[in-house]
């Protein structure tokens, strides 16, 4: 799906237009264009990068989905590797989607392989008000990654109640499924901080370095958007640290476990020892042994092991082994 909005500064409007808008496009006019594309061919590439004057390996990058976070300095255009996030409650976790941005003079061009929710309501939001591109392109860009940032926070949220209630059954309701929802909230922080981390860095340099295509003004809100990111991998690698924390504990519960069940079966192991040297002793198959053909023997030598064992568990239970 591709969608195009136009402006024209001339008369303050904004049309919604499609590609053929930007075939030999004027660099050098005061039309600006924001071209979102969702999920690119090559017929669509081939188009938009002679006309735009985009460098080639920069258009190849937007075919690659596994794309690592960066931003990319070119004669006429920067070029931005963004990790989006859906917020879907219910759907996925986390919901991580390349977003590749070519930001020049006078246009934007957006590029991403799955519906996102942060184009799609700054899209109707242009449609009905042209504030922003008065403002211009580069502040468009940044309203995009502010609403792209602004996602991760639900997330974070999240990972603090789960991150709450993991601890809580670790210590009332030790189990099996703690131990699996400790590695599965691990493996997101890490993958979260995988994304933030090359993202920081990416808007330290929108915000500090100086580019044709960026005004010092909207450089100034680029560094609001680096200080929530740097705020949300900072809360991350917290929670990184908390969920290790979580995982030492599980492990020292389930070795204090394992050490009380051995206490518990070396007290027993003792106790028996005493009772097998007895009927072991009885059991030996010689001609005579002492108390054989007494009538009561049985019971007595029942009772003799009945008061072994009660003077072990009395004993034990002093030195509190048990």
């Amino acid at each position: 799906m591709i969608r195009a909005l136009l402006y024209n500064p001339a008369d303050d409007s904004i049309v919604q237009t499609n590609l053929d808008s930007i075939r030999k496009w004027d660099h050098q006019g005061d039309k600006r264009i924001w071209i979102d594309i969702e999920n690119i061919d090559q017929q669509t590439a081939d188009l938009i990068q002679p006309n735009l004057y985009l460098h080639p390996l920069a258009v190849e990058s937007c075919f690659n989905e596994e794309a690592f976070p960066k931003v990319e300095i070119y004669k006429k255009s920067c070029f931005v590797v963004f990790d989006a996030i859906n917020f879907n409650p219910g759907y996925r976790a986390l919901d991580l989607i390349n977003l590749y941005c070519f930001l020049g003079r006078n246009f934007l061009v957006t590029v991403h392989a799955e519906p996102l929710r942060s184009i799609n309501e700054l899209y109707d939001k242009l449609t009905k008000e042209p504030k922003a591109f008065k403002e211009g392109l580069d502040y468009i860009l940044y309203e995009l990654l502010d609403s792209v940032v602004n996602r991760y926070f639900p997330i974070i949220d999240q990972f603090e109640e789960k991150i709450t209630s993991l601890e809580d059954r670790i210590f009332e309701h030790f189990d099996d499924v703690g131990l699996q929802e400790i590695f599965r909230l691990k493996k997101e922080l890490i993958s979260l901080r995988r994304s933030t981390n090359p993202q920081r860095d990416i808007l330290s340099e929108l915000s500090s370095k100086e580019m044709s295509f960026i005004s010092p003004k909207v450089r100034t809100y680029f560094r609001d958007v680096f200080h929530h990111v740097w705020r949300i991998a900072d809360t991350i690698d917290t929670y990184r640290d908390v969920i290790t924390g979580a995982l030492e504990s599980y492990m020292t519960i389930l070795s204090n476990r394992m050490n009380q069940v051995m206490k518990t079966l070396s007290v027993v192991a003792t106790i028996m020892l005493p009772l097998t040297v007895l009927t072991g002793i009885f059991g030996m198959n010689f001609v005579y042994i002492p108390g054989l053909e007494y009538r009561v023997g049985f019971f007595v030598f029942m009772l003799a092991i009945l008061i072994v064992i009660i003077i072990m568990w009395i004993y034990f239970k002093r030195k509190k082994w048990m």
